[in-house]
């Protein structure tokens, strides 16, 4: 039996690339978001470091400010944070500049207060400012937010104030407009953070990806092999019973064979496909546990003889359950002795009950029988057979399984039931075309 083992290297090598390639976007898509993210943050740290060391103005005023009433301390402050903005106003960049600036003392009462004024686009941000900011944070920290007012983008700042003297303290809070220009610049900074990630990740897999394939295609051998392995140990159990029934391997191929034919028909998936050509191999596998004098009886079984028969099914299911790969050939093994009317064995189920890979090899177990030549019987006619499948449809079989039968049945009885000889280059066919290598391949053997 042949199994196409490039289907699974390439099959292997298309997942890792398409993986690889993933994890380097999405790896540069984290590396430019965080590098956005510092940045930002960076540029916003340095706005309130500067705003902090010009704030130092206020400060100083202030400490010259004990013996002026309110009203002169207040046209005080809010002279010298017009210096503040004189000042920062000199480190402007493209008209990045501020629309509100505000100084609370160390009660945290607002001191002072400057606006933009005229026909500022800010005026309705500038309605919703609270009576103070949200955070007075602690010496030495800076709290900020970006926010954004018709598309954009606003940073509101509150950094910590200390005097001359390190003694006292008290805030200055801001709110910052960037200009079109920095908004470039910092999405400038993203796009040249983002094509240096991707560059690293692509040098970093054009580095790596040579050995994985090494190891990949090793690993697609081995897989290779070990299904090989599988399918081999399927048939040579398949033989072994046949060989202990008295029987050829024909029976074994011809039944797998015709099963899929059916399911194929009624549309059954690949991957209970897959379980049906397991089952149909080891349906008897069973019989194994069985004495000769009653396997290898020429004639009808007595009751008690029958009754032992019947465990064949109950020890090819202790067989199949040990092995975790053959887990899906479970339902054909246990269950193709069981009848829609309930009359069947080993559990007496009936009608929907009874799984569907059962039910369709039941029909084709029987059809096999009744038309191979046997050393107790010739074949029987198609006729024959057919008028028997159509009497047993409800009680014995599944009746709409039957009438789908029949739309092949014709042609299996020429081509495929009279078969001794080319079976074997048959079913290779379908084992290609199931066990091809692929992603389900890779699944199956993860059961193992």
């Amino acid at each position: 039996m042949l199994i196409q083992q490039n289907n699974l290297k390439r099959y292997v090598q298309k997942l890792l690339l398409i993986r690889l390639l993933i994890a380097g976007v999405v790896i540069a898509v984290l590396v430019a978001a965080i590098s956005y993210t510092l940045e930002r943050d960076r540029f916003i740290r340095s706005l309130a470091k500067r705003v902090a060391n010009n704030a130092a103005l206020v400060t100083a005023t202030r400490n010259q400010m004990s013996s002026l009433s309110n009203a002169q301390r207040t046209a005080q402050l809010n002279q010298t944070l017009e210096q503040i903005v004189d000042s920062l106003g000199e480190e402007r960049l493209h008209q990045d500049h501020f629309i509100l600036m505000r100084f609370f003392d160390q009660n945290k009462k607002l001191q002072a207060e400057i606006r933009e004024q005229g026909d500022s686009p800010f005026k309705q941000l500038l309605q919703t400012v609270g009576l103070s900011p949200p955070s007075f944070p602690g010496p030495g920290e800076d709290w900020f937010k970006v926010v954004r007012f018709n598309g954009r983008p606003v940073v509101h700042v509150v950094t910590y104030l200390t005097n001359f003297e390190g003694m006292g303290h008290s805030w200055f809070e801001g709110f910052y407009v960037l200009s079109d220009a920095t908004r470039a610049a910092l999405r400038s900074q993203l796009l040249r953070a983002a094509l240096i990630a991707f560059a690293i990740v692509l040098l970093t897999l054009a580095t790596i990806y040579p050995l994985v394939m090494s190891l990949t295609n090793k690993l697609s051998r081995l897989s290779h092999s070990l299904m090989q392995a599988n399918m081999e140990t399927l048939q040579v159990l398949g033989s072994a019973i046949a060989k202990r029934d008295s029987d050829t391997n024909a029976h074994n191929y011809r039944v797998t064979i015709i099963a899929v034919r059916l399911a194929e028909v009624v549309g059954l998936s690949r991957r209970d496909i897959r379980g049906l050509i397991k089952g149909a191999f080891l349906h008897d596998v069973g019989k194994i546990g069985i004495r000769d004098d009653i396997l290898l009886k020429p004639g009808k079984l007595d009751e008690d003889e029958y009754r032992v028969m019947k465990t064949h099914v109950d020890h090819g299911t202790e067989i199949v359950a040990r092995s975790r790969w053959l887990s899906d050939a479970m339902e054909i093994v246990h269950g193709h002795h069981e009848q829609m009317a309930g009359k069947g064995y080993p559990d007496s189920l009936a009608g929907k009950d009874i799984p569907i890979g059962a039910r369709i090899f039941a029909i084709v177990d029987v059809f096999d029988a009744l038309t191979s030549r046997r050393p107790y019987k010739e074949p029987f006619s198609f006729e024959k057979t057919m008028m028997i499948l159509e009497h047993d449809s409800g009680t014995h079989f599944d009746a709409a399984l039957v009438d789908a039968f029949k739309t092949i049945a014709e042609d299996i009885y020429t081509n495929i039931a009279p078969m001794e000889e080319g079976l074997e280059e048959e079913l290779d066919k379908i084992l290609r075309n199931y066990f091809a290598g692929g992603k389900e391949d890779l699944d199956d053997l993860r059961l193992i």
